[in-house]
């Protein structure tokens, strides 16, 4: 596929998925138990993304620990669907889509999360990370 990671179906929220590969990354459906490893990853990512826009002292000063709580509770949330993808044993992106709130003629699912470290972006694993628990349906943002 040309984005890099493998499409699969959109799959109930405590379904199994089976981990793809490709271009060396791997991606599998998050669980709650995740929360400790994305946490981190999260707030890299903000990091990356928001130094010079967000004074560094507020992105300094996020606390971990609720963080991490905040991933639990995310994870466990139902109908939601979280993708992690690795490279290797590091988190190097993730998406989180879930039933929108918003009333037609806006799609019926909301692309809650994408991150994907600045290591790998330009490489199609935001696209193929958005593209695996979508399977092609329209979502918003």
């Amino acid at each position: 596929m040309a984005s890099g990671v493998a499409r699969a179906q959109l799959v109930p929220p405590r379904a199994t998925l089976v981990v793809t590969r490709s271009q060396g990354v791997s991606v599998r459906r998050a669980s709650v138990s995740d929360a400790a490893i994305v946490a981190p990853f999260h707030l890299q990512c903000w990091h990356e993304a928001y130094a010079g826009l967000v004074p560094l002292d507020f992105l300094d000063h996020l606390d971990r620990q609720d963080r991490v709580q905040r991933w639990r509770d995310r994870l466990s949330r139902n109908g939601d669907t979280t993708l992690l993808a690795f490279d290797h044993d590091a988190v190097v992106g993730l998406a989180t889509v879930g039933a929108s709130g918003d009333a037609a003629p806006l799609p019926p699912t909301e692309v809650r999360a994408l991150y994907v470290a600045s290591s790998h972006q330009r490489k199609g694993l935001g696209r193929g990370l958005l593209d695996a628990p979508l399977d092609d349906p329209p979502a918003s943002l």
